[in-house]
């Protein structure tokens, strides 16, 4: 009997409990249909008033919105110069639509359409449009291309922060113009060096483009790099830090050791602002440029250098541990400025672009004015790092001129 009364019971609660689940499911149902716009054939209106405002490679388009509780969002289509049919699409929750990618600036049509949740389409608008000069033929009119130690400069000015591309090609020995460098960027300006070339005269070609297949007409140049050579690492002798101390074993002979893995990092509790000596044991250098190699994955941030100055001096320089202005005025002054410089992002953003990062990681180059003359002995200076720490890290100091007394290949 007891048993029978357990199955009956059971039976019962698993019943309820089969009720209840079909309950929760018909409410769930329920509760899904409502809010949904039910589906029609009916078109919206379109917008109205529509204004237009002319922006460099494209058009602000502004109007009125039609009073369609289904409204969904507005699209604007139209033709590209490469002939290839463009849409832009602008919720309800605004009132503006932005075109872009125009490659000149000839009037054209843009045809509106407002589009509801049943994917209806109101009867089109045509407006007419007028783009300023795009972007690329500003940044190409200012473009500079000049001769450098080692390659070329260019500097480059993008009012409109526009994602641009500086392409420069190089003629090769079959007198055919092949890509030497693609500059992406969409930085306000900047400089960019091409290193790595012969110094001779050298045929190139440079234009800009962007995303929508719009270029500049392309013009020739002829350069001649000036000539410089590496100093290799081994003619590179650390000498005593000074005010650096090491940290974490980062030896200061880890800066001259052509590996990017390996770095140098002093103490955080080191006197600032911190230096280290070196000296060029094949003799006096005329410097060309010196390249810094920021420590992978903390660029812009840590121990790397964001200010610096450069010194040099022939006579040996006295070891101690604070030889500064202060505390040693003679000898400080026997150290002859060579430069000073500031590391810079590309993007000058609060955020590290892939931009900033492709820069930093091929290795900043800072350019010597050419009237330096040569040393053997040089001393950097660390005036700030991009942490605002009282330490450096860093991996690589890399340096590039010619000896003294050296003649140029005729």
């Amino acid at each position: 009997m007891a048993g029978n009364l357990k199955r009956r019971i059971m039976k019962k609660i698993v019943g309820i409990i089969n009720m209840l689940c079909i309950a929760i499911l018909l409410y769930s149902c329920a509760e899904e249909s409502v809010g949904q716009t039910p589906v029609d054939n009916m078109p919206p209106q379109n917008v109205t008033g529509v204004q237009v405002q002319n922006t460099p490679g494209g058009a602000l388009l502004t109007y009125t919105l039609p009073d369609d509780e289904d409204l969904l969002y507005v699209k604007a289509t139209f033709i590209l110069n490469n002939g290839q049919r463009s849409e832009v699409k602008s919720s309800v929750y605004t009132n503006i639509l932005e075109l872009q990618g125009f490659g000149d600036t000839n009037e054209r049509l843009v045809t509106l359409v407002s589009v509801d949740r049943s994917q209806n389409e109101s009867e089109p608008l045509e407006v007419k449009v007028q783009p300023l000069e795009a972007p690329i033929f500003g940044v190409q009119k200012e473009l500079k291309l000049e001769a450098a130690f080692g390659g070329i400069n260019v500097t480059y000015n993008n009012p409109t922060e526009s994602n641009i591309v500086i392409n420069i090609d190089v003629m090769n020995e079959k007198n055919e113009y092949v890509s030497l460098e693609k500059i992406y960027t969409k930085a306000k300006n900047g400089v960019r060096k091409i290193r790595g070339m012969a110094a001779e005269d050298t045929k190139l070609r440079y234009y800009v483009s962007d995303r929508w297949d719009n270029i500049t007409d392309k013009q020739d140049i002829t350069l001649t790099p000036m000539f410089e050579e590496r100093v290799p690492a081994k003619s590179i002798e650390p000498m005593q830090s000074h005010s650096a101390p090491v940290d974490w074993g980062w030896t200061l002979n880890r800066l001259f050791d052509d590996n990017t893995t390996t770095g140098y990092q002093s103490k955080a509790d080191g006197y600032w602002p911190a230096y280290f000596t070196f000296n060029v044991k094949q003799g006096p250098v005329k410097l060309s440029r010196i390249r810094i190699q920021q420590r992978k994955d903390y660029e812009y941030t840590h121990g790397n250098l964001k200010r610096f100055r450069l010194l040099g001096r022939n006579d040996y320089p006295l070891a101690g541990a604070q030889i500064d202005n202060e505390s040693n005025p003679e000898e400080y002054l026997k150290w002859e400025p060579v430069g000073e410089f500031e590391s810079i992002k590309p993007s000058n953003s609060s955020v590290t672009t892939n931009e900033d990062l492709e820069y930093a990681r091929q290795g900043e180059d800072f350019d010597i004015d050419v009237n330096m003359p040569a040393y053997k002995y040089y001393r950097v200076e660390v005036l700030e790092t991009w942490s605002g720490g009282l330490f450096m890290c860093f991996m690589e100091f890399q340096m590039w001129g010619r000896p003294e007394g050296f003649e140029f290949p005729k």
